[in-house]
């Protein structure tokens, strides 16, 4: 499962952005997966102005983000992003893996503090016998000099 955020060009009407969402869909369903869920967030400002070297330096200062859910295979995932880079009314988009995520919130909790304090490290009882057969004089150990304070 894979969600995928996209940022359209803003000054595309209506009727162009879904014809733009509906080529995206098909392009999923080309590569044999499905689109489970679109949620359309809109017309939003953008932290930064967005370049585009490939429409003459074009600087977009909104966009109109879609977000997709996605079900389909790995390979499916990088042939639509090598699609979606062709695409002219595509601003950015950015692709994750919920499955990930979801792996690693079924892991095991993790061990509590007094678990692992209680577990043995390996090599450590050596370096303790190391240090407790020394032993250091006061005179051993170097001190910097005070710098005398003028008067």
């Amino acid at each position: 499962m894979y969600e995928m955020m996209t940022i359209i060009r803003p000054e595309l009407d209506d009727e162009a952005i879904q014809t733009t969402i509906n080529r995206i869909e098909s392009l999923v369903n080309r590569y044999g997966g499905t689109v489970q869920n679109v949620m359309m967030w809109g017309r939003r400002k953008l932290a930064y102005p967005l370049s585009s070297a490939r429409q003459g330096g074009y600087r977009a200062r909104e966009g109109v983000y879609v977000i997709f859910n996605l079900d389909m295979p790995a390979q499916a995932a990088n042939a639509l992003a090598r699609d979606l880079r062709l695409m002219e009314d595509i601003l950015r988009f950015l692709t994750i893996n919920r499955d990930e995520g979801a792996a690693r919130a079924a892991t095991p909790e993790a061990e509590t503090s007094e678990e692992l304090a209680s577990e043995e490290i390996p090599g450590e009882e050596e370096a303790v016998e190391d240090t407790e057969d020394t032993e250091f004089a006061d005179s051993d150990v170097e001190t910097p000099e005070s710098p005398a304070m003028p008067a």
